[in-house]
């Protein structure tokens, strides 16, 4: 028996050792990706809510060049209408 163990001995030590550093490894790793988990989806919640504020800049944008373009509209057009009225109702001189 004695001759068996210092022949097996530093084979199954090795492969015990070899054992348990693979599965303190696999649990690391799977710690690890676990974080990288939680990170992606951090980063994806950023994403969305930098996503979302763009979008609500550009719509407020959208609304302000609107509302400029409504009111330089309505300015040309009282500028045409009194143009308009001007040109029917001539000034008499004379």
């Amino acid at each position: 028996m004695n001759q068996t163990l210092n022949l097996w001995g530093p084979a199954i030590l090795v492969c015990l050792t070899v054992c348990l550093t693979v599965i303190v490894g696999v649990i690391y790793n799977n710690r690890r990706i676990d974080d990288l988990g939680k990170r992606m989806d951090d980063m994806a919640t950023r994403f969305d809510k930098r996503f979302d504020d763009l979008s609500n800049r550009i719509d407020k944008r959208i609304d302000d060049l609107r509302s400029e373009l409504i009111a330089r509209i309505d300015g040309l057009e009282k500028r045409l209408v009194d143009r308009i009225e001007r040109l029917e109702h001539p000034v008499l001189r004379g």
